[in-house]
């Protein structure tokens, strides 16, 4: 998707002409603005694992975690 790479890599450059095709296919500007926001905090997340040197779980920790989130949710 182009207004996603846009906005990853040369966030300076976005403009209309980014934004008008995905309104021409029936993209809500609600929409447009969530899929901005959900790019930005992925943007942050990667830029903080990547200075912190956060690690990923291995096999075993995504099995615990896929079950405790069918078991409770995301509620805390």
């Amino acid at each position: 998707m182009r207004f996603l790479r846009s906005l990853t890599l040369t966030p300076e450059r976005v403009g209309p002409e980014d934004v008008r095709p995905l309104l021409a296919a029936g993209v809500s500007r609600e929409g447009v603005a969530d899929v901005a926001y959900v790019c930005y905090l992925f943007s942050i997340y990667t830029r903080l694992a990547d200075s912190l040197g956060w690690g990923l779980l291995d096999d075993a920790g995504y099995r615990a975690t896929g079950r405790s989130l069918l078991k409770r949710g995301y509620d805390l």
